[in-house]
């Protein structure tokens, strides 16, 4: 772990000598291409510190500007103004990164708002393309317990490249200056429905080696990435083959239906964002997995407690999968009072009424049939009965608490219908003995039969209302001239990230309580 400080010493190879002149360095048993952290900036960003070489007791910086080969690489003066002294071969060096300010156009300037010690532009730019993190605009409402929604942030814009800019002898893709990523960025390469380049596979990442301002390689690691080994190009692929970064993703907190302020936590930064993309927070929603739907009885099971009561409208959404079987994707639906009707479960109607026989029902024989004065009653629909059985006749298994039945079959010819014959829920028959009882209340709602379970996507949606309201959230993207936050000026560790968070960069940065070193500003 790099200490914080201005005299942040690399360990070297071999021995120099410097030209005051031209600022040349020739080296005897240097590995410049293939030392850490010289090829990792030399690569990635162009400029990388400084070679420090102690003359008569006195450490003079050199700022490193390009590396040509393993033993040969040009350096000019690391302070503005003290000019070049020209080392004898067979000099003993150190690498160096001495916090340092850089204007956005690579010259040292203490009036520019931006100045950043430790880092150069390119350094600035790494980060800007991967989501940092997110901030919530709305904390929204009436979303129910126990159903945190998901949170999506939209994927990069892929970079389409046509098979004229695939160079197989250079192993090289031109792409337009505005999309040449930096080196180290993940993308992932998409054939789009064409032929595969060859050399490379079908939605599989790689990551980015920089060639030129319009020109990339591709790596199979982040560490090839760093060296430069590119992969073999072995074909043109097809026309509408593209490149695109990857999607960044988070999770959020939500408490007694609303956002928790600066819950959000990024499960994944994604890449290659080339601004800042849209963040969408589901809204309230009752997510119903195929196991939670009971067929035949049209029982819905939610895993916490449904937000409303009777004759709330909800929407019903597959989700993108199968529908429940009986069920109409984007079709309101409204909160039934039948059986089930309780803190987790609940049956839908299609419309929110509920009806009352005409008349006086009376029990006609021992097959659950009864009748009725004039109503309109459709076969499939539902009946609650509810109140305390008396008079004469009987219904088994009825206990006096609220009892859905479907209808079977209805008699009478034309509606309005005189009669109707009841089967339980799950359309087993239903035991009767006839009579007249007294005492209970009936309510016809039309209750959708449910013969399919759907998917585990499918789910039922909370119309926005004044008490109904979605959360909202903004990206923040990483630092530089194109994301959401400057790097603040102080000495600065750069941390690259590994395993899920490879290619990501990490800036964190030490504001300076004194002079500093080796910087031409105060």
């Amino acid at each position: 772990m790099a200490l914080w400080g201005n005299r942040d010493d690399k360990p070297s190879s071999g021995t120099i000598a410097i030209n005051g002149a031209t600022g040349v360095v020739t080296g005897a048993g240097t590995a410049f291409l293939t030392q850490t952290k010289i090829i990792d900036a030399y690569a990635q960003r162009g400029t990388f510190g400084y070679i420090v070489v102690t003359t008569a007791g006195v450490p003079e910086s050199y700022l490193i500007t390009a590396v040509t080969s393993n033993t040969s690489c040009k350096v000019k003066e690391g302070i503005p103004g003290s000019g070049m002294t020209t080392v004898g071969a067979g000099a003993q060096y150190t690498l160096n990164e001495k916090p340092r300010s850089i204007s956005a156009d690579g010259t040292h300037d203490g009036n520019n708002p931006n100045n950043v010690y430790g880092i150069d532009t390119e350094e600035t730019e790494r980060s800007e393309d991967n989501i940092v993190g997110i901030s919530g605009t709305d904390t929204g409402l009436g979303y129910p317990t126990a159903e945190v929604p998901a949170v999506t942030i939209a994927a990069p814009a892929a970079t389409v490249f046509a098979t004229s800019a695939v160079n197989i002898s250079g192993d090289a893709i031109t792409l337009a200056a505005a999309a040449v990523p930096t080196t180290g960025t993940a993308v992932k390469y998409l054939a789009n429905s064409g032929t595969v380049l060859g050399g490379l596979a079908n939605g599989t990442t790689y990551f980015v080696i920089k060639i030129t301002d319009t020109t990339i390689g591709l790596a199979s690691t982040l560490a090839n990435s760093g060296s430069g080994t590119k992969l073999a190009l072995t074909g043109t692929g097809n026309n509408a083959q593209s490149l695109q970064g990857l999607t960044a993703t988070a999770v959020a907190t939500f408490s007694n239906g609303e956002l928790v302020p600066g819950s959000f936590v990024m499960t994944g930064l994604g890449s290659n964002y080339a601004s800042i993309p849209t963040v969408t927070i589901d809204s309230p929603r009752m997510t119903i997995a195929t196991s939670a739907v009971a067929v035949n009885t049209s029982v819905f099971t939610f895993g916490g407690t449904r937000p409303s009561t009777a004759g709330f409208a909800l929407v019903y959404q597959n989700g993108g999968g199968t529908s429940a079987t009986g069920l109409v994707s984007g079709q309101t639906y409204f909160i039934a009072t039948g059986t089930g009707l309780s803190a987790s479960t609940f049956q839908v109607k299609s419309t929110n009424t509920a009806d009352q026989p005409a008349g006086t029902v009376a029990i006609a024989n021992t097959a659950g049939v009864f009748t009725m004065g004039a109503t309109a009653l459709a076969a499939d629909e539902v009946i609650t009965i509810s109140g305390t059985l008396g008079g004469t006749g009987s219904i088994t298994g009825y206990s006096g608490s609220p009892k859905s039945y479907r209808v079977s079959a209805v008699t009478g010819g034309a509606a309005p219908r005189t009669g109707f014959t009841l089967t339980e829920m799950d359309q087993s028959a239903v035991v009767t003995t006839a009579g007249t009882p007294t005492g209970l209340t009936y309510v016809i709602e039309d209750i959708p039969k449910i013969t399919g379970t759907g998917n585990n996507a499918q789910h039922f949606a909370l119309p926005l209302t004044a008490t109904v309201v979605q959360a909202t959230a903004v990206a923040i993207r990483g630092s530089g001239p194109g994301g959401s936050q400057i790097t603040h000026a102080g000495w600065v560790r750069e941390t690259i990230g590994t395993g899920g968070r490879a290619g990501r960069v990490n800036y964190e940065t030490l504001v300076a309580m004194g002079s500093i070193t080796g910087d031409a500003t105060p």
